[in-house]
């Protein structure tokens, strides 16, 4: 079971490798829309696993805005992914057990930010 309710910030480069999962999604979005490079995303947490402990998955979230307009980020970017864990050995196993896990892009929404 995954916990819900710890999250931690992270930059945009540090998905990369989603980002390229889906690259002509995220090309129109860049083309279009200016992602605040600091954002949030689930964090594991130790009780869930020590040795990934601190680790970040998705969901990912980053405010963003249409380019050229004066701030604030008024969108929300959320990038959805599927984890699948794996141990030292490459076999797929449950969070607890896992050394490492990989991710699959199975999303990406924007959506207003709500008025404070």
């Amino acid at each position: 079971m995954i916990h819900a309710g710890t999250y931690g910030t992270l930059s945009f480069s540090d998905i990369d490798e989603l980002v390229l999962q889906r690259k002509e999604d995220f090309d129109r979005i860049k083309a279009d829309f200016e992602i605040f490079g600091i954002g949030d995303a689930r964090m594991i947490n130790r009780s869930e696993n020590v040795k990934l402990n601190g680790t970040r998955m998705g969901p990912y979230n980053f405010f963003i805005k249409p380019k050229g307009t004066p701030d604030p980020y008024c969108y929300e970017l959320r990038i959805e992914t599927r984890a699948t864990f794996i141990d030292s050995a490459g076999n797929q196993v449950s969070l607890a057990k896992a050394a490492d896990f990989h991710e699959r892009v199975t999303g990406i929404k924007i959506r207003p930010v709500a008025a404070e």
